[in-house]
């Protein structure tokens, strides 16, 4: 059995206050578009959602085995 999980804050600057709102908003569009693509696997749980004004990006899954799929 293969199991994974992981979570990421997605930031456009290293400091929050360096980011750029605009900019910051087209990459959570772009995820928010890649997240919809994944969300359609049978193998997989992706979310993206701002939490507390912080965007994130949650994955978690398992395969009974490796295969080519991935």
């Amino acid at each position: 059995m293969i199991e994974y999980q992981g979570w990421a804050t997605i930031r456009e600057a290293y400091r929050e206050e360096d980011e750029d709102d605009a900019v910051l908003a087209d990459i959570a569009a772009q995820l928010e578009a890649r997240v919809a693509e994944l969300a359609g696997r049978d193998w997989s749980a992706c979310t993206f959602r701002n939490i507390n004004g912080a965007w994130r990006l949650s994955v978690m899954g398992n395969r009974n085995h490796a295969s080519g799929d991935w």
